[in-house]
């Protein structure tokens, strides 16, 4: 009913092949820590009135990673202008982050007991 072939493999043939399947492999790509890639600005960074400043240096223990909030003068397509202190500087829109601020009116309106803010960024005139 069954037939048995016994075939052997062409050992020289399937070598070459694997061989040949070998040198066209390519390396895989390492992974890359620390390297800066681009990062999506936030979507509220352009309607805002105040900003955080990512701090760029070499930070102690315990130190914030942002300074601020600071008041958002001008902006362009990559740089805002921003008062820090008196002294108005162009920052990189890849160092900022909307700071979110609650309003003393939102405070006050609120009358005690049990306060329920709502953050929100103000468009800027």
């Amino acid at each position: 009913m069954f037939r048995s072939t016994t075939t052997t493999p062409n050992t020289d043939h399937l070598l070459s092949e694997l061989r040949e399947k070998t040198r066209k492999l390519l390396p895989v790509s390492t992974t890359s820590h620390g390297n800066t890639h681009y990062k999506m600005p936030h979507k509220d960074l352009f309607k805002c009135k105040y900003a955080f400043i990512r701090v760029d240096t070499l930070r102690k223990s315990l130190q914030h990673p942002y300074e601020g909030p600071y008041k958002i003068i001008d902006h362009g397509a990559k740089t805002f202008k921003i008062d820090i202190n008196g002294r108005v500087d162009n920052v990189s829109i890849d160092r900022l982050k909307p700071a979110f601020l609650i309003g003393l009116e939102d405070l006050d309106s609120a009358g005690g007991g049990d306060v329920v803010v709502q953050a929100r960024c103000q468009e800027i005139n």
